[in-house]
């Protein structure tokens, strides 16, 4: 073997290892990235295998909300014009 070749398989593994070095701080980075969105989710009280059903509770309760808003609103509006009209 050749000291250029040597050179060249010392150069790869370099390489090789620089990848891997990378690969194994994306893989922290994405383990802890998993970690943080579960603590968020649990904090919104999903649990593992329930996040469909959590987020469709949420949707009805924020339309209710809305609903309800919206009542609320237009009978403020009834209640103000009626006063408007009396002056």
């Amino acid at each position: 073997m050749t000291e250029t070749e040597i050179i060249k398989l010392k150069n790869e593994a370099l390489a090789i290892r620089d990848k891997i070095i990378s690969a194994k701080s994306t893989m922290e980075s994405v383990e802890k990235n998993i970690e943080s969105y579960n603590r968020d989710l649990k904090e919104l009280g999903v649990e593992n295998g329930n996040a469909e059903e959590k987020i469709k509770e949420m949707t009805e309760e924020i339309e209710k909300i809305y609903e309800e808003t919206s009542a609320k609103i237009a009978s403020w509006k009834e209640k103000i014009a009626e006063v408007e009209s009396e002056d």
